[in-house]
């Protein structure tokens, strides 16, 4: 691992994982992503010269990152879009219970079918779609009588990884949602 001024290591965690660290002998923040928290980070104060690798590791270790994330977490290239995306993957991986098999079918849109796939919860799939281009779409399909006319499109314009963990996502809250009734 590259050595990481702690200057580098504070601005690199301020500006892409946290906006909310505390200021004393330490500094401290818990990592919240949709109302979870799922880390506890704290960096100790250094006065002067690079973080010590072990100190470095423990960090990587507390945020879940393989090495080469981190560093460039800690060099710049990791934007915190990148890390929300991390986060939401953390999100999912630690959700109880784990997503179901992926269903497919088609939905009409306008004139023409669209292909989908998604995660099936009885009367209602989350589901990824192409929509224009390269991008994809997240909908909502309600499983009723006539489910191609059934469905309401939540999140347009997202790249294919993004539209699974938000259709994984929207398919996890509804889960507790019908857990709670």
């Amino acid at each position: 691992m590259r050595p990481v001024t702690y200057r580098k290591l504070t601005h690199a965690m301020e500006t892409k994982v946290t906006d909310s660290f505390g200021n004393g002998r330490e500094r401290s923040c818990l990592i919240e992503y949709d109302g979870i928290v799922l880390f506890h980070l704290t960096i100790p104060k250094i006065h002067q010269g690079d973080v010590t690798p072990g100190m470095l590791r423990a960090i990587q270790s507390d945020l879940e990152l393989p090495d080469g994330e981190f560093e460039d977490l800690c060099a710049c290239p990791f934007t915190r879009e990148n890390f929300q995306s991390h986060m939401r993957r953390i999100v999912l991986s630690r959700n109880e219970p784990s997503l179901p098999d992926q269903v497919t079918g088609s939905v009409l849109d306008g004139d023409s079918r669209v292909p989908y796939e998604g995660f099936d919860l009885g009367r209602t799939r989350f589901v990824w779609a192409r929509g224009s281009g390269v991008l994809f779409r997240v909908l909502e399909v309600r499983m009723l009588a006539n489910p191609e006319r059934q469905w309401n499109e939540l999140v347009p314009d997202l790249t294919l990884e993004d539209a699974r963990d938000e259709a994984a996502s929207r398919y996890f809250k509804a889960l507790a949602a019908d857990q709670g009734d």
